[in-house]
């Protein structure tokens, strides 16, 4: 494996979270380094996950990613869930339109 890309890491550790139908898939930036087809059938696995009412917990920082992945959504900042930003997709997260709360260090920002 030393030789291969990084994407074909990124897909051999998918095949190995997922091959044994697992009930609850914890996947850190599922996507990062994987070519668009790929990144397109991961959707599609994680649409089926959800069908068959397994958990996937992902953390991502690319927000569009989340809208289409996830059903409910939290932000999480040095291992806690500021101003109570929890909610579902689509929805204001933190009482603040357009999504994200405001935090002092950056003025804005989010991670799901």
């Amino acid at each position: 494996m030393g030789g291969y890309s990084r994407g074909m890491k990124q897909k051999l550790g998918l095949v190995q979270a997922l091959q044994h139908d697992p009930q609850l898939v914890v996947l850190d930036e599922p996507t990062e380094g994987l070519d668009p087809l790929v990144q397109e059938m991961f959707f599609e696995l994680m649409e089926q996950a959800a069908a068959d009412g397994r958990t996937v917990l992902l953390s991502s920082h690319v927000l569009p990613e989340v809208q289409r992945a996830c059903g409910r959504v939290a932000i999480v900042r040095e291992g806690d869930a500021p101003f109570g930003a929890r909610g579902t997709v689509g929805a204001p997260l933190g009482g603040r339109p357009g999504g994200a709360p405001r935090t002092p260090e950056r003025g804005g920002g989010s991670t799901a």
